[in-house]
């Protein structure tokens, strides 16, 4: 075994054999310290001795995100509201998926330019991205950069809620301009609803309401 303690490659710097294996690997302790254009606290990653030594892997993944991005905003406050919002649209792992991605709604922002350029700067720490239409997509045109508080106020004031999703889907019968009149939303809306294009996640009995 070659010790590669001490070692340089790329933004690592091996500290020592972590003890875990992978598939007979040996798996390295190293130190990412970022660049001087862009410094971030230190992190440790355990990585394969092949993908250190082929420079495959060069960073703590910092060094990727730099270089997909392009904008230089990749530790920003902004930057992590558009991953967060990509995630929870994107991941059914994450934790809130089944409220975004879960019942249809979906990131529609190809880049990150694309989505600074549609919101500009948070006004300040405490705003996040908002949806317009709270049923619609992340998409340009409906989004904004809202408070907790705005974002609580617009929940309550939705037309949809889950006893009203479960009505239409028991009710397919019921025509949907009526059933758009009923709930002040667009046919459109209900059409979704009915083909299970949104709130997914909303499950019903095998029983009509009265």
């Amino acid at each position: 075994m070659k010790d590669l303690s001490g070692k340089k490659f790329g933004r690592l710097i091996v500290i020592r054999d972590s003890g875990e294996r992978c598939n007979g690997h040996i798996m390295w302790m190293c130190k990412c310290i970022g660049s001087n254009e862009r410094p971030h606290p230190e992190k440790f990653k355990n990585i394969k001795t092949g993908s250190l030594t082929s420079g495959t892997t060069k960073s703590c993944g910092c060094l990727n995100i730099e270089n997909i991005t392009k904008h230089g905003m990749a530790h920003t406050t902004e930057y992590k509201s558009y991953e967060s919002a990509k995630r929870r649209c994107n991941n059914k792992y994450s934790h809130n998926y089944e409220n975004y991605g879960g019942r249809g709604i979906k990131f529609l922002f190809e880049t990150f330019n694309d989505f600074y350029r549609e919101l500009g700067p948070k006004p300040t720490i405490k705003h996040t991205v908002d949806r317009i239409d709270n049923d619609g997509n992340y998409e340009p045109g409906n989004v904004k950069w809202a408070t907790t508080e705005e974002q609580n106020q617009k929940q309550r004031n939705t037309k949809l809620f889950p006893d009203a999703i479960r009505y239409i889907r028991l009710n397919m019968g019921i025509d949907n301009e009526i059933l758009a009149l009923r709930y002040g939303v667009s046919i459109r809306t209900i059409e979704q609803v009915k083909n299970y294009e949104r709130w997914k996640n909303i499950k019903i009995e095998g029983e009509k309401y009265e």
